[in-house]
């Protein structure tokens, strides 16, 4: 049964992680009738979105949220065991809603021809004109990556970490993109992604020279952590059926709220890597 708030309507589900969060005091970064966006001291960042959109890490899904302009603390607010509460207004009890694991254990065995070519297709079209210099970086990181040297790969991951303008940033949303389809690859033991761990470490290190959103959204990734979204795109990459390909490609370069046409320039860059082993066997 979902929970029902007078200020919220409707909670219609919720990250299960946030029944575990061990940070819990937050406060209001950002508002709109669309979006509650609360960060702690840490930079942990938790959102509240209106209406039954796709669920993403750290979110909290309800029917409506406040008017805007109707007066909400802006600090405050606590999650601890699961209910947050909202300081002089109201709580939202998480322990009564639809919880959705968030963690996708995908496993790519085939290499998604199919996907990679539409990607590719897509990438050619003019409203990635603006990611050239995002998919002119990832490629000089790959090949640093190739390289199998670590310390090789500090100056072109510094050059792709939290470049360009956005909220995620291009260049974190395309090396989410990279981590991901990594981690997808890694899980079905079919391929040599051996770059896949080292690339987490080096990003682990780096997280610093980067903003609060683009640290989270990187920090999802590396816990193997999607929006419902990508999850859906990596699940047809895995069975790499053209005309469900070319759906979840364009849904994915639709996403506004991680840069899903940046994170489209990461995961070809990921797949270019993978296929250019294939033929280095």
């Amino acid at each position: 049964m979902k929970e029902k708030n007078r200020f919220f309507g409707r909670i219609l589900k919720a990250d299960k992680s946030l029944l575990n969060l061990s940070e819990n005091s937050f406060a209001i970064r950002r508002r709109s009738g669309e979006e509650i966006l609360l960060f702690a001291l840490n930079g942990k960042m938790l959102r509240l979105l209106a209406g039954d959109c796709d669920h993403a890490p750290d979110t909290i899904v309800c029917e409506i949220l406040p008017d805007v302009d109707q007066e909400i603390s802006a600090d405050g607010w606590n999650l601890a065991d699961g209910v947050l509460r909202i300081p002089f207004m109201t709580k939202i009890d998480l322990n009564q809603v639809e919880l959705v694991d968030m963690t996708a254990n995908i496993e790519i065995r085939d290499f998604p021809g199919h996907m990679k070519g539409l990607i590719a297709r897509r990438m050619r079209q003019a409203d990635f004109a603006r990611y050239k210099e995002v998919e002119d970086r990832c490629a000089l990181l790959t090949s640093a990556l190739n390289e199998h040297l670590t310390e090789a790969t500090e100056i072109p991951l510094v050059e792709v970490i939290a470049f360009g303008e956005g909220q995620p940033s291009p260049g974190d949303a395309a090396l989410s993109g990279m981590l991901l389809t990594g981690r997808c690859f890694a899980l079905g033991r079919r391929f040599n992604v051996n770059w896949y761990n080292r690339l987490r470490v080096e990003i682990r290190r780096l997280l610093h020279r980067t903003d609060f959103r683009g640290r989270n959204l990187l920090a999802h990734a590396l816990e193997g952590r999607m929006t419902a979204i990508q999850r859906r795109f990596f699940e047809a990459m895995a069975r790499d059926y053209e005309c469900a390909d070319e759906i979840q490609v364009k849904d994915l370069a639709a996403a506004e709220n991680f840069n899903g046409r940046a994170f489209l320039v990461g995961c070809f860059a990921a797949l270019e890597m993978i296929q250019k082993s294939l033929f280095a066997r």
